[in-house]
């Protein structure tokens, strides 16, 4: 005879209760302060003021990609590359035109995946080289 095997148990639950809670949840409020954070200083918002005017009359006297890493490259520039990293030294605007160059996205990109081949081009520079 085959022994049937009950689908409850008498047993109760572990921690010897229902599952149901005795007191309802509390809402939580997020943590949000009343007002916001600014993301930079009023110095370095005046900074990056300055690099829009100044990245704007760039592309404005330089229209055409100068990298031109090879034929996938678009032709007409978008971004300005920095051939020193300001973190390395580099400024965020600068009187030198041989440290910002007019690149389109798919070049400033290539620069980026390949730094050591960008050095040799001459479309990066070094933190030791001034």
């Amino acid at each position: 005879m085959k022994r049937k095997t009950p689908l409850t148990t008498k047993k109760p639950l572990r921690g010897g209760g229902s599952l149901r809670s005795k007191k309802p949840l509390q809402q939580r409020t997020p943590l949000a302060s009343k007002t916001r954070l600014k993301a930079r200083s009023k110095k370095t918002e005046r900074a990056y003021d300055e690099r829009r005017k100044f990245v704007e009359k760039f592309l404005a006297d330089n229209p055409y990609c100068q990298v031109r890493w090879d034929v996938h490259c678009q032709g007409l520039s978008v971004d300005v590359h920095e051939t020193m990293f300001r973190s390395h030294g580099g400024e965020i605007v600068g009187n030198d035109p041989t440290q910002f160059v007019a690149t389109c996205r798919y070049c400033h990109g290539m620069i980026h995946d390949n730094p050591n081949e960008a050095h040799d081009r001459r479309f990066r520079k070094w933190s030791w080289e001034q």
